[in-house]
Parts: C-alpha cells; sequence; structure tokens
C-alpha cells in the first residue's frame, strides 16, 4: 500500500509551486509508501485526447486538468476540471422511481434492463420537464456511463435521450 499525492491544499502557493512542495516532501521521505502522483504537461489539445485515451486502455478514469497558475480552491474550480471518456448504450425502462426532495411527486430514477438483462436504476441526466414526463415503461432509452464494476454495471450511469425508431 502507498500514500499517493496529487495535491497540496493547505500550501498557499500555484499548482506548479505545489508540485514542486510535493516532490521535495516525497523525496525528503526516503518512504518506500509514499510516492506522488505523476504530472505532465501537454501542449495541444490533440496531446490530451491522446493522452486520455492511453489512461482509459489501462482502466484509468480519464484526466484532472489543472492550470499551472492555479490557487487551491475547495469545491468546483474552473481551472481545475475532470477529463473523461463516457460509453454509451441503450437499455429499457422498467420501472419508475419517485423522487424525493426537490423531486417530490417527480422522477426520481428508473429501472432499466440492458441487451443482457442486466438491470440497474439511472438517477441523473434529467432535465426538470423529463422528471415531470419520463420515459414511458417500455421506451428504450440512450443513458451515457464511464467503465462498468466488476458486476458489470455501467459507472455513473447517466439518461441521455429516448431512442428515435
Amino acid at each position: 500500500m502507498r500514500l499517493m499525492i496529487f495535491d497540496l491544499p493547505s500550501h498557499k502557493g500555484n499548482f506548479n509551486q505545489r508540485i514542486t512542495a510535493i516532490q521535495q516532501i516525497v523525496t525528503a521521505q526516503h518512504s518506500p509508501y509514499l510516492a506522488m502522483v505523476q504530472q505532465f504537461k501537454l501542449g495541444s489539445t490533440a496531446a490530451i485526447y491522446a493522452k486520455l485515451d492511453e489512461i482509459t486502455l489501462m482502466q484509468g478514469e480519464g484526466l484532472m486538468l489543472h492550470h499551472q497558475a492555479a490557487h487551491y480552491r475547495a469545491g468546483r474550480n474552473p481551472k481545475l476540471m475532470k477529463l473523461k471518456k463516457y460509453q454509451d448504450d441503450e437499455a429499457i425502462v422498467i420501472k419508475h422511481f419517485s423522487g424525493k426532495g426537490k423531486y417530490t411527486d417527480q422522477l426520481g430514477a428508473l429501472l432499466v434492463e440492458d441487451k443482457n438483462g442486466l438491470r440497474f436504476k439511472i438517477g441523473s441526466g434529467f432535465t426538470d420537464k423529463e422528471r415531470k414526463h419520463p420515459p414511458p415503461i417500455g421506451a428504450i432509452i440512450t443513458f451515457k456511463y464511464v467503465g462498468k464494476t466488476l458486476r458489470g454495471v455501467p459507472r455513473f450511469a447517466s439518461y441521455l435521450r429516448i431512442r428515435e425508431e
């Protein structure tokens, strides 16, 4: 087991300065259990997508794109973004689940069945209009996902649209 450091939230410097500080910490510790997540700069959009392809072929989820001059900020940050590939597939709507809170009396999630007979829920990707008027039972929908679990369930499945015949 190793501790992999990828950022230093309490460091006051920009991203490049934080990377230098991480390198210094890892070097000073001389521990086989402490390492830094590899960082690299890419010079073009084509290079970014080529690296994304390489990472996903090795079963990686995606890339974290940092702006080199960005200071650490908790929460969503336009200078730190995830870049993931996603796959899409189709499934048949089996059941509607009611929502909670903001979505009371509206769609919360769909139970769907894929072409292999695997059933799972999809609860994201819907507009407010689609939550009020969900895809009917029996409709074939298209959804996107990011890889699959060991059981074959699509990860982070998100509704895209009803398939038009």
